[in-house]
């Protein structure tokens, strides 16, 4: 799914994940390079990487420990150190990490040591073929995020070392996992048959996700570059790719206003009853982005479709995606000042209805028009995993979206409605946590009969995964939609589909995919959108009522080529083993746990294994309930 995909951004957190907790062995050789004048920096400094050299076998350790994390057990030593040993050594580590912080403050540490991973900068650089603005602008994003709330979190007190699995685990109160959570709520849950829908009455809802709009995006520029994004002014290459088209390009570039005006001429041509829009209009400028780019691009969007679609009366429900914080991913538990931004932007999108909770937390509900369909929107930040802030946070804004969550729910079952759900991420992608994903889970499965579809976006890829029951893994209750995207970047043709939906029971009984021939387009120099398929003949079936038959797909081959919206990327994996397991991985699981275990043992330190790390760092979810 994820992993495959090799997304820039991903590539960058993982060295710079690595390194700014592991430190490894270069970092303290380039520090003997390094001149400074300041003493007590330069003593300070000293001690942070001999500290770092003399623990190295630990940091081993860790990592063995987490790529055999879902195996039994052992009390066997491994790299010599018997397990008590272990134990002293970490504690050790901890205290003398402890003593820094004591002598010489808080700040002075992590600055010191973010100081010291700035310098890895061009070693990253000759391993990646991007320059080393792009690799400095992203560890200076992140990279004091990532050591201030791991420092803050870990590197104070025995639970670094009980973590790790290198010392035992303390037993602590009030600390409420999943499965309690689940067994509790599904204790409620109504048993009841969903309705056949009849199909003679519909409504028709849209769906656009990952717009990723570039406006410094040029035509006749270069589709190859030493940045994450190319197709730009700047964008230079000493390999001959072809030049940049008016609507766009297929490799890693995002996309121009014209593209979107060429979306939206499309739309009026077409019956259309609701949008529903799934979040990331900003581009992938992860190294050097800045908050008021995505205010403007979210602004203009917002004003386009107005200008557009304002006769036509079709209601929008928005949902919040990772590229709408930056640093991208990155949201503290007092971002109001953000949230009230957007809020104001998207206040038509959002309605009165919705407005207070979303100013708290950036979810909200709202019905659509007088009907028993309630939309719920999520917030993706509170449960992303490169979300570094979630190391040391309250988590306030996770723990009070669930309890909104479960209490909204319950009230629609009550008043008799049926529900959307919104949200960017899906629930077994990588950038979602794992405890995260097991309590949405619990609550679609307590919530079965009242909900009716559940839509994201994010991984640009065309994906449908089976959500079961928390307990009876054997049974599907729920499709999770995963649109593809509407960008270019990651090589892929823009897309956006119109979903069919029985208008009695609100079930979603197709869709229709439609995709940009850009190739045609580019030529002409005129806009060309075409169906690309439609499910219920795809998938062979009625309705998409039938999940077992959709979930087994006979035609896996078809399935890839979709996957990857009919492009070449897609031509070249259609019949790939690994590509096909990897998809059937994404259809079969509801976590990313459970996704990582289905792809092993082909993956090895891969992108994978970052979200495992911040899984870990993260950390479950105590007194989540309280």
């Amino acid at each position: 799914m994820y992993i495959i995909k090799y997304k820039m951004k991903k590539k960058l957190f993982l060295i710079i994940l690595i390194t700014s907790l592991f430190n490894i062995s270069f970092c303290s050789n380039l520090f003997f390079q390094w001149k400074i004048t300041d003493k007590e920096k330069e003593q300070l400094d000293k001690e942070i990487v001999e500290l770092i050299k003399t623990n190295t076998e630990l940091y081993k350790k860790l990592i063995l420990n987490y790529q055999s994390r879902n195996e039994e057990n052992s009390e066997e030593p491994i790299l010599g150190l018997s397990r008590y040993t272990e134990c002293q050594k970490c504690l050790k580590f901890v205290h003398d990490f402890k003593s820094l912080k004591n002598k010489y403050g808080f700040p002075q540490v992590i600055t010191s040591i973010s100081s010291l991973l700035s310098l890895v900068g061009p070693l990253i650089s000759s391993y990646l073929p991007y320059d080393i603005d792009t690799i400095n602008g992203l560890i200076e994003k992140y990279g004091y995020i990532i050591l201030e709330n791991f420092y803050s979190k870990f590197m104070t007190s025995y639970f670094f070392c009980e973590k790790a699995d290198l010392c035992p685990v303390e037993k602590r109160k009030n600390y409420d996992n999943s499965d309690i959570f689940a067994k509790k709520i599904l204790e409620t849950k109504i048993e009841k048959k969903k309705e056949e829908p009849k199909g003679k009455n519909v409504l028709k809802m849209l769906q656009i996700t990952d717009l990723h709009i570039d406006p410094l995006y040029l035509e006749g520029s270069s589709s190859s570059c030493t940045k994450p994004i190319c197709c730009r002014k700047d964008s230079t290459s000493s390999k001959k790719e072809p030049f940049s088209g008016k609507y766009g390009f297929e490799t890693n570039c995002d996309v121009p206003w014209e593209l979107f005006d060429s979306f939206l001429e499309d739309v009026v041509k077409k019956d259309v009853d609701i949008i529903i829009w799934t979040g990331d209009n900003a581009p992938h400028d992860v190294w050097n982005g800045k908050q008021e780019t995505a205010y403007e691009i979210a602004k203009n969007l917002t004003i386009k479709f107005s200008n557009k679609l304002n006769d036509k009366n079709i209601p929008i429900f928005y949902s919040l995606g990772n590229h709408e914080s930056y640093p991208n991913d990155n949201f503290r538990d007092n971002e109001d000042e953000k949230l009230a931004k957007f809020a104001d932007i998207y206040k038509d999108y959002i309605g009165s209805e919705g407005n207070e909770t979303f100013l708290k937390g950036g979810y909200y509900t709202r019905k659509y028009k007088d009907t028993k369909l309630r939309f719920i929107s999520l917030n993706c930040f509170v449960c992303d995993s490169f979300n570094f802030n979630l190391i040391n946070s309250s988590r306030t804004y996770t723990k009070d979206m669930f309890k909104w969550l479960e209490s909204e729910l319950k009230k629609a079952e009550e008043k008799k409605e049926f529900v959307f759900i919104l949200n960017h991420f899906p629930l077994n992608a990588d950038f979602m946590l794992t405890e995260c994903a097991k309590r949405f889970q619990a609550l679609f499965d307590r919530y079965e009969y009242i909900i009716r579809g559940i839509f994201s976006g994010h991984t640009h890829l065309d994906d449908i995964e089976g959500i079961t029951g928390y307990f009876n893994r054997d049974k599907i209750i729920h499709l999770n939609f995963i649109a593809p995207q509407f960008t270019t970047y990651s090589r892929k043709l823009p897309s956006y589909r119109i979903y069919t939906i029985d208008k009695e029971t609100m079930q979603v009984i197709d869709y229709e995919q439609f995709r940009f021939n850009l190739t045609k387009s580019n030529n002409e120099k005129k806009p060309y959108w075409e169906t690309a398929y439609k499910a219920s003949e795809f998938f062979k079936v009625n309705n998409l009522l039938d999940y077992n038959k959709i979930i087994n797909c006979e035609n896996m081959e078809g399935y890839i080529l979709n996957r990857y919206s009919g492009s070449k990327v897609g031509e070249s994996k259609k019949d790939k083993p690994e590509s096909i397991k990897d998809a059937r991985c994404v259809m079969t699981t509801n976590n990313f746990d459970e996704y990582f275990k289905c792809l092993n043992p082909e993956i090895g330190l891969n992108l994978g294994f970052v979200s495992v790390i911040t899984n870990f760092l993260i950390g479950p979810f105590e007194n989540f309930n309280e």
